[in-house]
Protein backbone atom coordinates (compact mmCIF):
# COMPACT_ATOMS: atom_id res chain seq x y z
CA UNK A 1 0.00 0.00 0.00
CA UNK A 2 1.27 3.31 -1.17
CA UNK A 3 1.82 6.33 1.28
CA UNK A 4 -0.23 8.35 -1.37
CA UNK A 5 -3.42 6.02 -0.75
CA UNK A 6 -2.83 6.13 2.79
CA UNK A 7 -3.12 9.92 2.83
CA UNK A 8 -5.71 10.22 0.53
CA UNK A 9 -7.52 7.26 3.11
CA UNK A 10 -6.72 9.34 6.12
CA UNK A 11 -8.39 12.47 4.72
CA UNK A 12 -11.70 10.99 3.48
CA UNK A 13 -11.84 8.93 6.67
CA UNK A 14 -12.52 12.66 8.37
CA UNK A 15 -11.33 16.24 8.99
CA UNK A 16 -7.81 16.60 10.39
CA UNK A 17 -7.73 19.18 12.69
CA UNK A 18 -4.44 21.04 13.88
CA UNK A 19 -3.26 20.59 17.82
CA UNK A 20 -4.56 24.49 18.46
CA UNK A 21 -7.60 24.35 16.52
CA UNK A 22 -10.70 24.38 18.55
CA UNK A 23 -13.98 21.39 16.93
CA UNK A 24 -16.36 22.76 14.55
CA UNK A 25 -19.06 22.76 17.68
CA UNK A 26 -16.76 25.01 19.52
CA UNK A 27 -15.89 27.71 17.03
CA UNK A 28 -16.31 32.22 17.56
CA UNK A 29 -19.31 33.99 16.99
CA UNK A 30 -20.13 34.45 13.13
CA UNK A 31 -20.00 38.20 13.83
CA UNK A 32 -16.40 40.39 13.82
CA UNK A 33 -15.39 42.04 16.94
CA UNK A 34 -16.78 40.99 20.05
CA UNK A 35 -19.41 39.46 18.96
CA UNK A 36 -16.82 36.27 18.25
CA UNK A 37 -17.21 35.97 21.56
CA UNK A 38 -20.69 35.90 21.74
CA UNK A 39 -20.69 32.01 22.41
CA UNK A 40 -19.02 32.29 25.62
CA UNK A 41 -16.90 28.81 25.05
CA UNK A 42 -13.47 30.65 25.65
CA UNK A 43 -12.12 31.71 22.39
CA UNK A 44 -11.49 35.16 24.15
CA UNK A 45 -9.58 34.22 27.10
CA UNK A 46 -6.43 32.40 28.16
CA UNK A 47 -6.53 30.25 30.88
CA UNK A 48 -3.80 28.08 33.12
CA UNK A 49 -4.67 25.16 35.57
CA UNK A 50 -1.76 25.16 38.05
CA UNK A 51 0.46 26.20 35.55
CA UNK A 52 -0.62 24.35 32.45
CA UNK A 53 -2.41 26.52 29.53
CA UNK A 54 -6.01 24.90 28.80
CA UNK A 55 -5.48 23.71 24.76
CA UNK A 56 -8.47 22.89 22.48
CA UNK A 57 -10.03 19.24 22.96
CA UNK A 58 -8.92 16.35 21.06
CA UNK A 59 -11.93 14.82 19.04
CA UNK A 60 -11.09 11.67 20.78
CA UNK A 61 -12.48 12.96 23.57
CA UNK A 62 -14.59 14.93 22.51
CA UNK A 63 -16.44 12.34 21.08
CA UNK A 64 -16.10 10.38 24.32
CA UNK A 65 -17.98 12.77 26.38
CA UNK A 66 -20.55 13.20 24.07
CA UNK A 67 -22.37 10.01 25.32
CA UNK A 68 -22.69 12.07 28.83
CA UNK A 69 -25.50 14.27 29.19
CA UNK A 70 -24.76 17.94 28.92
CA UNK A 71 -21.17 17.53 27.69
CA UNK A 72 -21.50 19.69 24.27
CA UNK A 73 -19.69 22.72 25.90
CA UNK A 74 -16.49 21.05 26.92
CA UNK A 75 -14.14 22.36 24.18
CA UNK A 76 -10.50 22.71 26.25
CA UNK A 77 -8.65 20.27 28.12
CA UNK A 78 -5.61 20.28 30.17
CA UNK A 79 -2.74 17.85 29.38
CA UNK A 80 -1.37 16.55 32.32
CA UNK A 81 -2.95 16.06 35.52
CA UNK A 82 -3.15 18.82 37.61
CA UNK A 83 -3.63 18.89 41.98
CA UNK A 84 -7.06 18.33 44.01
CA UNK A 85 -6.16 21.93 45.10
CA UNK A 86 -5.82 23.50 41.89
CA UNK A 87 -4.70 27.19 41.05
CA UNK A 88 -6.42 29.00 38.43
CA UNK A 89 -4.91 31.95 36.29
CA UNK A 90 -6.56 34.20 33.35
CA UNK A 91 -6.36 36.81 31.67
CA UNK A 92 -8.01 38.31 28.18
CA UNK A 93 -6.54 36.71 25.79
CA UNK A 94 -7.62 34.70 21.56
CA UNK A 95 -9.81 36.50 19.15
CA UNK A 96 -10.68 39.70 21.44
CA UNK A 97 -8.03 39.98 23.92
CA UNK A 98 -9.50 43.33 25.40
CA UNK A 99 -13.37 41.47 25.55
CA UNK A 100 -13.67 40.53 29.62
CA UNK A 101 -11.57 43.88 30.62
CA UNK A 102 -9.59 43.40 34.06
CA UNK A 103 -9.95 40.39 35.37
CA UNK A 104 -12.57 40.48 38.80
CA UNK A 105 -13.59 37.10 39.54
CA UNK A 106 -13.77 33.54 38.86
CA UNK A 107 -16.86 31.42 38.71
CA UNK A 108 -16.17 27.26 38.84
CA UNK A 109 -18.35 24.57 39.23
CA UNK A 110 -16.54 21.09 39.02
CA UNK A 111 -18.27 17.79 36.84
CA UNK A 112 -17.24 14.23 38.40
CA UNK A 113 -17.19 13.03 35.25
CA UNK A 114 -16.69 9.28 36.57
CA UNK A 115 -19.25 9.16 39.36
CA UNK A 116 -22.12 8.69 36.20
CA UNK A 117 -23.89 5.87 35.91
CA UNK A 118 -26.13 5.84 33.15
CA UNK A 119 -28.50 3.07 34.70
CA UNK A 120 -29.56 5.87 37.69
CA UNK A 121 -28.51 9.00 36.25
CA UNK A 122 -30.02 11.43 34.64
CA UNK A 123 -27.31 14.18 34.50
CA UNK A 124 -24.05 14.98 36.41
CA UNK A 125 -24.46 17.25 39.74
CA UNK A 126 -22.12 19.81 40.24
CA UNK A 127 -19.87 19.19 43.18
CA UNK A 128 -20.24 20.92 46.43
CA UNK A 129 -18.22 21.70 49.45
CA UNK A 130 -15.43 24.01 47.21
CA UNK A 131 -14.83 27.71 46.71
CA UNK A 132 -12.35 29.67 44.95
CA UNK A 133 -10.00 32.12 47.07
CA UNK A 134 -7.23 34.50 45.75
CA UNK A 135 -3.80 34.20 46.63
CA UNK A 136 -3.50 37.57 46.62
CA UNK A 137 -4.66 40.66 44.34
CA UNK A 138 -7.70 39.97 41.48
CA UNK A 139 -5.29 39.05 38.37
CA UNK A 140 -3.12 36.70 40.03
CA UNK A 141 -3.69 32.59 40.60
CA UNK A 142 -7.10 31.42 42.77
CA UNK A 143 -6.73 28.35 44.33
CA UNK A 144 -9.52 25.94 45.28
CA UNK A 145 -9.99 25.27 48.51
CA UNK A 146 -13.05 23.34 50.70
CA UNK A 147 -15.98 25.71 51.63
CA UNK A 148 -16.44 27.11 54.97
CA UNK A 149 -19.92 26.27 54.38
CA UNK A 150 -19.80 22.72 53.92
CA UNK A 151 -18.06 21.18 56.84
CA UNK A 152 -19.11 17.50 56.94
CA UNK A 153 -16.88 14.49 56.62
CA UNK A 154 -14.64 14.18 53.08
CA UNK A 155 -15.76 17.73 52.40
CA UNK A 156 -13.29 19.51 50.24
CA UNK A 157 -11.86 16.28 48.60
CA UNK A 158 -11.40 15.39 45.41
CA UNK A 159 -10.25 11.79 44.48
CA UNK A 160 -7.85 10.79 41.84
CA UNK A 161 -9.84 11.09 38.25
CA UNK A 162 -11.55 12.73 35.18
CA UNK A 163 -13.50 15.64 36.05
CA UNK A 164 -15.23 18.97 33.85
CA UNK A 165 -14.17 22.07 35.18
CA UNK A 166 -16.82 25.02 34.11
CA UNK A 167 -14.48 27.71 34.51
CA UNK A 168 -16.18 31.11 34.61
CA UNK A 169 -13.86 34.39 33.60
CA UNK A 170 -15.71 37.77 35.05
CA UNK A 171 -13.88 41.03 33.96
CA UNK A 172 -14.74 44.77 34.45
CA UNK A 173 -15.99 44.58 30.20
CA UNK A 174 -17.93 41.30 29.90
CA UNK A 175 -16.82 36.93 30.41
CA UNK A 176 -16.48 34.41 28.88
CA UNK A 177 -16.23 30.58 29.97
CA UNK A 178 -14.54 27.45 29.11
CA UNK A 179 -15.39 24.24 30.16
CA UNK A 180 -12.46 21.80 30.61
CA UNK A 181 -11.15 18.23 30.68
CA UNK A 182 -8.73 17.41 33.42
CA UNK A 183 -7.58 14.88 35.43
CA UNK A 184 -6.87 15.13 39.01
CA UNK A 185 -3.75 13.77 40.92
CA UNK A 186 -4.17 14.24 44.61
CA UNK A 187 -0.15 13.02 45.25
CA UNK A 188 0.40 16.50 43.38
CA UNK A 189 1.47 20.00 44.50
CA UNK A 190 -0.70 23.12 43.49
CA UNK A 191 1.72 25.60 41.16
CA UNK A 192 2.85 28.16 43.47
CA UNK A 193 0.69 31.41 43.88
CA UNK A 194 0.97 34.46 41.87
CA UNK A 195 -0.32 37.24 44.29
CA UNK A 196 -0.76 39.50 41.14
CA UNK A 197 -0.57 43.72 41.01
CA UNK A 198 -1.69 46.05 43.40
CA UNK A 199 -4.71 48.33 41.48
CA UNK A 200 -2.89 51.29 40.72
CA UNK A 201 -4.66 54.46 42.48
CA UNK A 202 -7.74 56.32 40.51
CA UNK A 203 -6.54 59.81 40.03
CA UNK A 204 -8.73 62.44 41.62
CA UNK A 205 -9.46 65.25 39.19
CA UNK A 206 -8.86 68.72 40.74
CA UNK A 207 -11.98 70.29 41.31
Amino acid sequence: MNRAWLICAALLAGPLLADDELMEDCAAGDSRFDMQCINRNGVCVELRIDGHATRPIRRADKQRLAALPDMDDVCWQVDVPVSAGFRLEARGGGLVPAFIGELESFGLNLLAIEDFDPQFDRRIDPLHGFELDADGYRDGSWQLRPSDHFRTPGSGLLKAGEYVAVVRVHGTGNWDKQEVLIRIDPALEPSPADPGHKPAQPRLEPR
